[in-house]
């Protein structure tokens, strides 16, 4: 028979994934202020860059507020070419070890 904690731990084991996949913003500040200065046009909203990076608004909020550290690679790729800066400026993203592999 199961405790309802043990049902609860497995549904948060489910849903959540690993973190290996996830890559740390470097500080929620300077996500702003790639935000305030873009590599190209004007500066962005919170929800003019999620519609850019095709992202829900609350993953850049959450970022910025430093709720969230971390984020699915492929999302923040996609923030930093919204942004027009390569992803290692904002995110630690895991080296390549195939030398032909572009790095950004």
């Amino acid at each position: 028979m199961c405790k309802h904690g043990d049902i609860e731990r497995r549904n948060v084991q489910v849903w959540r994934r690993p973190l290996s996949s996830r890559v740390p913003l470097h500080a929620p500040a300077t996500l702003r202020w790639v935000m305030r200065h873009p590599g190209r046009g004007a500066p962005f909203s919170v929800r003019a860059l999620a519609v850019e990076a095709g992202c829900k608004p609350a993953t850049i909020g959450h970022l910025l507020s430093g709720r969230y550290r971390r984020t699915e690679e492929e999302t923040a790729r996609r923030i930093a070419r919204a942004l027009g800066c390569e992803p290692a400026v904002l995110f630690l993203l895991p080296s390549s070890t195939n030398l032909d592999e572009p790095t950004g």
